[in-house]
């Protein structure tokens, strides 16, 4: 599930539009058993929020937040358990924000991706989604393991400018350790993912982790929602726990 985590929010990128309001998404996470191609069992896991704006978007995950403010040109990252944050710059100031054991883990192993595009066609909140079929998988000593295949839905015909929410994509990424190949292939993915399927055990019977927003409305979002919350304590490197690792 922590891997998961990881996946869901930050596999996509997105292509910038013109409005200029706030947007509210609401996404929600569950668990769905099949046996031969027939859902048995839907559980619901947890939900995810993301606010966008024209320069600032937080993404309000279990376990983790991240910040990105244009008009600063940072990128905070919050562990809500521990409330404490890691602040650098956009891009990242890598591998310096990143602890000594994510370091060494780094250098051991990176993640990579290929894509492809699909010309099937479905609506989520009303907005119309192209299919992308994803493979993701690590490589260390040139080896390619955990091997895993997933179907992203997303969406870029949008109404408002997500230029933040890109970067903040990419910059998430970078601090995933994710290699050149893989971000390129990512970016193939043209719009905000609206749903990702990651099945466990095949398509038609076993498990299937799926993330699908539910809502996707403009918003005024709440005073202060971009900004670090005042009790949180400043920290300087990132830790496995901070990303989920």
């Amino acid at each position: 599930m922590q891997r998961l985590a990881a996946v869901l929010v930050f596999v996509l990128a997105c292509a910038p539009t013109l409005a200029q309001s706030d947007y509210y998404l609401k996404e929600i996470v569950h668990a769905d058993r099949y046996s031969w191609g027939s859902l048995q069992k839907s559980t619901f896991l947890h939900s995810n929020e993301l606010w966008i704006s024209s320069e600032r978007v937080i993404s309000i995950e279990k376990g983790r937040t991240v910040i990105l403010d244009l008009s600063a040109d940072s990128l905070y990252i919050l562990n809500p358990q521990t409330r404490t944050y890691v602040a650098t710059t956009v891009p990242p100031a890598l591998p310096g924000i990143l602890s000594d054991e994510l370091q060494w883990m780094y250098k051991q192993e990176v993640t990579s991706a290929s894509v492809k595009p699909k010309e099937s066609t479905k609506v989520i909140c009303g907005l119309p989604c192209t299919r992308y079929e994803v493979t993701m998988w690590r490589e260390a000593h040139g080896s390619r393991t955990d091997e895993r295949e997933m179907v992203v839905w997303a969406c870029s015909n949008l109404p408002f400018d997500h230029t933040a929410y890109r970067k903040m994509v990419r910059c998430m990424r970078m601090v995933f350790n994710r290699d050149e190949a893989g971000m390129d292939e990512l970016a193939k993915i043209d719009g905000i993912q609206m749903s990702i399927e990651m099945p466990e055990g095949g398509w038609f019977s076993g498990r299937k982790l799926v993330s699908e927003i539910v809502e996707f409305t403009p918003r005024t979002a709440p005073e202060g929602i971009y900004a670090v919350p005042e009790d949180y304590r400043r920290v300087e490197h990132l830790s496995k726990a901070d990303l989920g690792l």
